[in-house]
């Protein structure tokens, strides 16, 4: 068997998955360099592909071994960065669509059959694009958080003999601040081998001072780190390197190949060679072995074995280091994660496939556990090509790799995948050909996910050859149906229609199903605009053995008693009629038979002008009625029987009528036939006989050849046309409109048990009946003296009002922010901020109302004196605030009177408000409730806030121009910052004045704490001595003349009272802010330990006391 490593994909991962090596080099080194035509890369990077390097090599295990092949991958920091994932994204999917554009020219041609696939050789078979795809997925995936393979473990930093104070440039260039983002943000571990060159440009001269540096170099640096390496050893630059020149791959325009290089010599060569090398062997290589090393003690310590295993299953202790995002957890390079993952991948490009394997084992849990799709999918993909490397358990490396494909979000990387995967199973030997149309078919449902509609048909046509002949019904149903369903979706219906036949009479398919093949394929028809003409159809099934012809030759039949007699009997008596000497008279049946050719003298003979009766059965062999209209027969009618073709062979017969010699129609007086026609309806695996007729009218030779009928709505579909009145082409965030869908039946049939499937929710709202004819908007206007119910009623929804709009455009951009009012308990302040984003539209502010009883809203300022113009134009802001007021527990009933809304226009404007409770404000507001979500745990106060403004007559494209223009944007749970269900107050005199030569002055205060949560609250607030004072003299004091610790339960929903009291023996400005209030809240359903519970500092609060006269 083959080594896995000289094996094409082998080969690839030899090639690819190779330590990094980052460069950073001054500008005087890139300037040497370009003298060749060639970056400073671009000149070694030839030189890092190592065939025989024979360097031994001992990682965890005491075992050594050595390694003969090694390679080095050249980086500048620079590039060090993950490529854009949107820009790579549409780049793979342009080259995939342009390879299907490409190809889709041929699809309509059969697909080769699978046999005379496997004859061809390899480099025909596989698809020529793939080796390009790869090439730009590897590009995409380049230095990915999710695997080290392109994490640098060596930096080289490179200066120039020429640069100033070449040693300061070494440590200036590996400067944080221009190292790669990936290595300051915890992505990559910094702190990797540097190794220090310098660079000398024979063209410079001066070799003593390159010397002199590199001993320099060596004695700041370490013996071991620093090397010299001499470039441009050619003085003329007339070096040609032809056909081996090694660099011939970065050819440009602006110098020809044979220039590139040009002054580099053999020695150079060998040079270059030999620094890369001893780079590799003596101390990349070295320090990889070390770094496995250190690494597996550190596993082995905290992750290896049973009891670490099962700790690790249960407490998760890595996950310290993680940070959850939306797009999955993140994890840095020295979390435990990330650690097993660089001990897997080091051991895997020092080829200790084993020690990876382990790895991959050991850490493909912990990202399942924590849902970490891409890292998952990455360590699944490596365990895969491991087994592969190691050939061993071939099942399990297919079961990873398919775990990888399943996993791996990006539909496309999928689908290319699959169908590489498809073409493995094919060349396996012997070929696995059920694996690879499985794996055709599954690439072909990921490329029609992502819109590679061609892709799709291709993929799929070529697993039609692999179920061809077997028993596998189901899935030959579904392989043609999906090619029919995808050759309509392109517009190629003829193609379409020739699958969808595939798959008409599928007799074992589900009554659903067989009815959604003839559904389609019907639809598909109808679509094509014209009749198909289909030879040798399998639906209705036609019984050939029951074809029985009934005419009137030589002999006439009496009645139809006389027909049923056995023509034995009849023979019998026709004997004595028929003269039997040769001699004799001839009569007129002898003559008859003489003008007959030899060929028809055994044909059956009738007279022209009667009829011919045929009866044949009709057998259904689907579970759904057909109906067949139109049923004929086919025939050839030839005046002159020697024009009749003399070939026998029944299969050549054209069964298209000929119009020359045959006629189908009932009334046609110079038809020389005449054809009835009959329509039946066969019910469910029913058999139904037909009498067909055809009547001749001249004398010939007839032919019945076969039977023509139409199939066409046999399944009972009505046709709904749908219009939408009052459509605009275009919108724009927040316009609420009432629309109209109208529903026509064309059909004969009715409509039943009618539903509708809503995209978005969140955008359309179905209304009732009495909805339809209402005058919008001025039906959502709140009716005055009419008491609000709070709610909507539920009723029972009908396809009326459809909310849809082909373009939404931004409009106003509006958000909230809710605070505190710093003087009063359960009472908020509210910032509006409202942003017009359209470039030219003009929007008029309606209202602001809160949703539901609880709150009372009113405005801080005049809007006229926020928004003079009483308009918002494009581009402009407004910022408003508001009062809300918490009044569920206030006992005042004019509290109870609805002031939940207000109005934003201007004040002596008469026009109506909105009600926000009713249908359809209300229940678009369920909706955006349900999509924003609620906010997370806590005891802040929540409200519900809807913001409407409007729009002039006729600004927007709109089917009515002259109807006002409503938007609504609803804001859901705001809420307070703060997580602590104790809000306090404190109350009291904010100025006073006494007389101190006379007395002490005592201060009468009070606290106010609210509990919002739903639990018994325990209290306790401790004050100190001594508030500050601002301004009070240095022998001026205050003291706290009550408790010093005052502890107290508030009930749920409900506020208490502490009485404070305060003694100031000076004039001054005192911060009564020196307290500390901690809570507790007493939850029946928690252990103690998990019981809310908080410390919240005092609020400021000055006093100033006066000295009085």
């Amino acid at each position: 068997m083959m080594d896995p490593a000289n094996t094409p994909l082998g080969k690839m991962l030899l090639e690819d998955i190779t330590p990094v090596v980052m460069v950073l080099c001054t500008p005087l080194v890139e300037e040497s360099c370009l003298k060749n035509g060639l970056s400073f890369v671009q000149m070694l990077s030839h030189f890092c592909d190592f065939s025989s390097i024979d360097v031994p090599v001992r990682t965890a295990s005491d075992q050594p071994y050595r390694l003969q092949k090694f390679k080095l991958r050249l980086y500048y920091a620079s590039d060090i960065r993950q490529p854009n994932l949107e820009v790579a994204k549409e780049r793979l999917k342009q080259v995939t669509t342009d390879v299907g554009e490409k190809d889709f020219s041929a699809i309509s041609s059969d697909p080769p059959e699978v046999n005379d696939l496997l004859s061809r050789p390899e480099s025909e078979i596989l698809p020529a694009w793939f080796q390009l795809f790869n090439k730009e997925l590897v590009r995409t995936l380049l230095f990915s958080d999710h695997e080290a393979f392109d994490h640098p473990v060596a930096c080289l930093l490179v200066v120039s003999s020429k640069d100033d104070e070449p040693i300061n440039r070494f440590i200036d260039l590996f400067n944080t601040n221009k190292l790669p983002s990936l290595l300051n943000d915890g992505t990559m571990d910094p702190t990797i081998l540097k190794h220090y060159l310098l660079v000398h440009d024979n063209h410079d001269g001066d070799f003593e001072k390159a010397t002199k540096l590199l001993t320099e170099m060596r004695s700041k640096f370490g013996q071991n780190d620093c090397q010299l390496l001499h470039i441009n050893s050619s003085q003329d630059g007339r070096l040609i390197h032809n056909q081996d020149n090694p660099w011939a791959h970065f050819k440009s325009d602006a110098l020809p190949t044979e220039h590139l290089g040009c002054f580099l010599n053999l020695d150079d060569f060998h040079e270059i060679k030999d620094l890369l090398q001893e780079l590799s062997s003596k101390r990349i290589i070295p320090y990889m072995e070390q770094e496995i090393r250190v690494l597996n003690q550190q596993v082995s310590a905290t992750r290896k074995g049973f009891r670490n295993q099962i700790k690790n299953l249960w407490w998760r202790k890595g996950k310290e280091d993680v940070l959850d995002t939306r797009n999955g957890p993140v994890y840095t390079f020295n979390s435990i994660e990330s650690q097993i993952r660089i001990l897997g991948d080091y051991a895997f490009m020092l080829r200790d496939y084993e020690l990876a394997l382990s790895n991959y084992r050991l850490i493909s849990t912990d990202y399942k556990l924590d849902k970490a799709c891409k890292r998952y999918a990455g360590v699944q993909e490596m365990m895969g090509l491991t087994y592969f490397m190691l050939d061993q358990s071939r099942k399990e490396a297919e079961y990873c790799m398919e775990n990888a494909f399943n996993t791996y979000l990006d539909p496309l990387h999928s689908a290319v995948l699959l169908e590489q995967a498809s073409f493995c199973y094919l060349l396996s030997k012997p070929p696995m050909l059920h694996k690879y149309g499985f794996c055709l078919i599954l690439s072909g449902d990921y490329y029609k996910k992502c819109d590679q509609m061609k892709h799709a048909i291709r993929t799929y046509r070529s697993a039609i050859s692999v179920y061809k002949g077997t028993t596998w019904g189901l899935i030959k149903d579904h392989v043609h149906f999906h090619i029919g369903q995808w050759y309509a979706f392109l517009g190629m219906y003829d193609v379409a229609v020739t699958h969808m036949l595939e798959v008409l009479a599928s007799s074992h398919q589900s009554k659903t199903m067989q009815e959604l093949f003839l559904r389609d394929f019907l639809q598909i028809v109808q679509k094509t605009g014209k009749t198909f003409e289909v030879l040798k159809p399998q639906l209705p099934f036609i019984n050939i053995p029951s074809l029985k012809v009934i005419f009137e030759d030589q002999q006439t039949n009496a009645s139809a008693v006389a027909a049923s007699v056995r023509e034995s009997v009849w023979r019998s008596l026709e004997e004595d009629m028929i003269p039997s000497l040769s001699t004799a008279k001839s009569n007129w049946l002898e003559l008859q038979s003489k003008l007959m050719p030899k060929k028809y003298k055994e044909s059956n003979i009738c007279v022209a002008g009667e009829a011919i009766k045929v009866e044949i059965e009709f057998k259904n062999p689907l579970q759904i009625p057909l109906s067949i209209a139109n049923v004929s027969l086919i025939c050839d009618l030839c005046a002159n029987p020697e024009e009749m073709n003399s070939d026998a062979n029944s299969s050549n017969i054209d069964l298209r009528n000929d119009e020359k010699k045959t006629s189908t129609s009932m009334g046609d007086s110079n038809s020389s036939l005449i054809l009835s026609e009959v329509d039946i309806s066969v019910g469910g695996a029913e058999t139904t006989l037909v009498q067909l007729t055809v009547t001749p009218r001249v004398e010939g030779v007839l032919k019945i050849v076969g039977v023509n009928w139409k199939l066409s709505s046999s399944v009972s579909l009505p046709k709904l046309e749908g219009f939408i009145h009052s459509l605009p082409e275009k919108t724009y965030v927040g316009d609420l409109r009432h629309l109209v869908l109208e529903l026509n039946n064309q059909s004969k049939f009715p409509v039943k048990n009618l539903k509708m499937k809503i995209s978005n929710p969140r955008f359309l709202n179905a209304g009732n009946q009495r909805e339809l004819n209402l005058d919008f908007p001025a039906c959502l206007e709140k009716k005055m003296n009419v008491v609000q119910s709070g709610g909507h009623s539920n009723v029972n929804k009908m396809l009326q009002n459809v909310f849809h709009f082909p373009e939404v455009l931004p409009s106003l951009d509006v958000s909230f922010e809710l605070s505190p009012y710093p003087s009063r308990l359960q009472e908020f302040l509210l910032r509006l901020d409202v942003v017009n984003k359209t470039n030219s539209e003009c929007f008029q502010v309606h209202q602001l109302s809160s949703v539901g009883q609880q709150w009372e809203i009113s405005l801080l300022q005049p809007v006229d004196s926020i928004l003079p113009s009483k308009s918002l134009f494009a581009g402009q802001a407004v910022s408003c605030f508001f009062m809300l007021k918490d009044r569920r527990r206030s006992s005042n009933s004019e509290d109870h009177v609805n002031k939940s809304d207000v109005r934003l226009g201007p004040q002596d404007n008469s026009e109506a408000l909105f009600d926000v409770s009713s249908s359809p404000l209300a229940d678009f507001h369920d909706c955006e409730r349900a999509c924003q979500g609620s906010s997370l745990q806590g005891y802040e106060y929540k409200v519900d806030l809807v913001f409407i403004s409007k729009q002039p007559k006729g600004n927007i494209d709109s089917g009515a121009p002259n109807t006002p223009v409503l938007f609504s944007h609803h804001a859901c749970h705001c809420s307070l910052s703060s997580r602590s269900p104790i809000s306090w107050l404190m109350d009291g005199p904010r100025t006073i004045q006494h007389n101190f030569s006379a007395s002490l002055c005592e201060v009468n205060l009070k606290m106010l704490i609210n509990n919002s949560s739903d639990s018994i609250a325990s209290v306790h607030v401790n004050t100190f001595d001594s508030p500050n004072s601002d301004n009070q003299p240095t022998d001026a004091t205050a003291s706290e003349s009550g408790s010093s610790s005052t502890k107290l339960l508030v009930q749920p929903g409900s506020t208490a009272e502490i009485p404070l009291q305060i003694c100031v023996f000076a004039p001054g400005i005192y911060d009564l802010s020196n307290y500390v209030l901690n809570w507790k809240l007493y939850d029946e359903n928690q252990a103690e330990a998990n019981k809310p519970s908080g410390v919240c500092q005092g609020y400021p609060y000055h006093l100033t006391v006066l000295q009085s006269t």
